[in-house]
């Protein structure tokens, strides 16, 4: 990923995980991965925590353990949470876009 359009996604999200508000966020998430068909395009990056991040991503039920104390059981429930978060994170923008280009 070119480091101008990863900068661009961080500065846009004010550095903040945009699924559960946290600060100092600094990895930036592929909304539709590559392995997909999804680009590397300020369009398609979402900023997140490394909790979100690893959570949402095929990470070990052993490494969310030992990284973030987040249980396997839990798993499940914690991701759909994150996903339903970055929907309505997703829909906000889509809104200020459409608010933006209505007044050109």
């Amino acid at each position: 990923m070119d480091a101008r359009i990863r900068s661009a996604a961080l500065e846009r999200d004010d550095f903040t995980c945009q699924a559960c508000g946290k600060k100092s966020a600094g990895q930036v998430h592929h909304i539709r991965a590559r392995s997909q068909g999804g680009a590397d395009s300020l369009s398609n990056l979402i900023t997140l925590c490394g909790r979100c991040h690893m959570i949402i991503s095929p990470v070990p039920a052993h490494a969310l353990w030992n990284a973030f104390r987040v249980h396997k059981n839990d798993i499940a429930r914690e991701k759909a949470k994150i996903e339903n978060a970055l929907c309505r994170a997703i829909a906000r923008r889509k809104i200020v876009i459409a608010k933006q280009t209505k007044s050109i």
